[in-house]
């Protein structure tokens, strides 16, 4: 926690606008959880439940993500959708979304309003990157975007999406 308040000061000093929600809520429809059959131990699945959740970088949660797999084994369908939403929430943070919706073939995105207002340089990217591609997306008035798919979004599809936008309207 110390070392998230000095690097935003340092960051604030250099004159840098960060932006991350660290509880983006990811609304799916498909099965993401640790199933009772690949970890029975009540307490020790609760455990991994709360390190993932805690994972904000990458590199942490790719290491939990190995320790369960070299523990336990082959990673069931449903789990590796928990690892696929938890990754793509990692690349929304600095976006600026407090929530997700996938629905269908569509996924919508509903942005902080707040840090929109107070990061130019985000909500301009945000902006650009969206109206460029009136096929794609549909900005809304209120901060929201809907972006469409030819075929039913799945868990692979969420992530490479996240993976896509994060570079194009993330300011770094």
């Amino acid at each position: 926690f110390y070392m998230d308040l000095l690097q935003e000061a340092i960051q604030e000093i250099r004159g840098e606008q960060k932006v991350s929600i660290k509880n983006i809520e990811i609304q799916a429809p498909f099965s993401a959880f640790i199933p009772n059959t690949y970890i029975s131990d009540h307490a020790l699945r609760l455990k991994y439940y709360k390190r993932l959740s805690n994972s904000n970088e990458h590199p942490r949660l790719e290491e939990i993500i190995s320790e369960i797999n070299d523990a336990f084994g082959m990673i069931p369908r449903e789990l590796e959708a928990l690892f696929s939403i938890l990754r793509a929430r990692i690349y929304f943070q600095p976006l600026g979304a407090r929530l997700v919706k996938v629905s269908g073939n569509q996924i919508q995105l509903f942005f902080n309003q707040e840090i929109l207002n107070h990061n130019s340089q985000l909500r301009d990217k945000m902006l650009g990157h969206f109206m460029n591609k009136p096929k794609l997306y549909k900005l809304n008035p209120d901060s929201s975007v809907f972006c469409f798919f030819k075929e039913q979004v799945s868990h692979q599809m969420l992530l490479e999406f996240a993976k896509h936008i994060a570079p194009q309207i993330g300011v770094c």
